[in-house]
């Protein structure tokens, strides 16, 4: 069956090996095993995500040896690739942030969903985002929390600074986040005026702030410090 396969943290899959006793030197001794069973664990055929990585599950009946290449993944991207470069801003919707489920592509203080419709994500193939408030048909996340997060994983095809910026609008006083790069702050507290709305979307912070990223694939974190604003997307522009 499949020669390849990339699965999220959890994931099973069952592969079926086809034999052909004309050809080969078949056994009744069938032998199932995987190269690191840190990353993926098999048994009669079914395979288990143990953790993020590439790695071999291998067949082998007699001289028959067959491999399947696995690859691994705490996330991956929703409605990607977000392609990052100086041909023009990426920007992307906060409802599609990573596959990949609470602790890895998000994190919720509460596992129901407050409001009451979670159609976007399930309708995207995604089972496990259903605690995430995404408000409308992926129009934005509602009902923030404090130490709340989100991940995004991007694809920059050009390393250097991009200037980012979030879409929000704050009907609270308190309201701030950060943004994370592969698990590191790299822009401090980001306070939201109180535009007394909602849903009066602006772009903050004004200017945008400078990062760095690095060329290939990065996970960004958006990180809620505190309630109080509604979350539409992040924009990067290549400076």
């Amino acid at each position: 069956s499949e020669s390849h396969l990339e699965l999220l943290y959890g994931d099973k899959a069952t592969v079926i090996a086809t034999c052909h006793p004309e050809n080969y030197n078949y056994s009744e001794d069938i032998i199932w095993y995987s190269e690191n069973p840190n990353i993926a664990r098999v048994e009669d055929g079914v395979i288990t995500i143990t953790g993020e990585g590439v790695t071999s599950v291998v067949f082998q009946s007699g001289n028959i040896v067959e491999r399947v290449v696995v690859d691994g993944k705490y996330t991956r991207p929703f409605k990607g690739p977000h392609i990052l470069s100086s041909s023009a801003p990426c920007e992307v919707p906060a409802a599609n942030f990573d596959f990949g489920g609470e602790g890895f592509a998000f994190h919720d203080n509460e596992p129901e969903n407050k409001t009451g419709n979670d159609s976007y994500r399930l309708a995207n193939g995604d089972t496990r985002g259903t605690p995430v408030e995404v408000e409308g048909n992926g129009n934005n996340i509602g009902y923030t929390s404090a130490n709340e997060w989100l991940v995004y994983t991007l694809n920059v095809e050009e390393a250097g600074a991009y200037l980012v910026e979030a879409n929000v609008s704050a009907n609270g006083n308190n309201a701030r986040f950060h943004v994370e790069v592969n698990n590191e702050n790299v822009t401090g507290t980001i306070h939201i005026p109180n535009n007394g709305s909602w849903s009066s979307w602006r772009w903050h912070p004004l200017p945008p702030l400078e990062i760095h990223l690095d060329e290939g694939e990065q996970r960004v974190k958006f990180y809620i410090e505190d309630s109080g604003f509604n979350f539409r997307a992040l924009r990067f522009t290549k400076k």
